[in-house]
């Protein structure tokens, strides 16, 4: 590992927990930045190959509001059924630092 990479992670794990929890997401988060241009392009084409469906009336559709409404609901539900691993302290850490709180269903997985 360079010197530089280790001397900023030797700081980094200085940081209080929370702290470290912040910094993982905003590094995780400029990963996604970095722009695909091939991806861009399937996306762009999916998009308008989709929008061409419901044009055509070849698609179901529901209000976004329902549509976020029932994902809401999902996610709160199975967030921690479908990770099918026990939570490290750390991911539980970052967990409720983005949430606020762990789901009320924890304890029972």
């Amino acid at each position: 590992m360079p010197l530089k990479v280790k001397e900023v992670e030797e700081e980094a794990l200085q940081l209080p927990s929370h702290e470290r929890a912040k910094l993982a997401e905003h590094l995780i988060h400029s990963l996604d930045e970095e722009e695909d241009p091939e991806a861009e392009k399937l996306w762009i084409k999916e998009a308008e190959r989709r929008y061409r469906q419901y044009k055509e009336g070849k698609v179901k559709t529901k209000p976004a509001s329902l549509v976020f409404k029932e994902a809401r609901s999902k996610l709160s539900r199975n967030i921690l059924k479908n990770l099918h691993m026990q939570l490290t302290p750390v991911t539980k850490r970052c967990i409720i630092y983005r949430y606020g709180r762990l789901p009320e269903n924890y304890n029972l997985l």
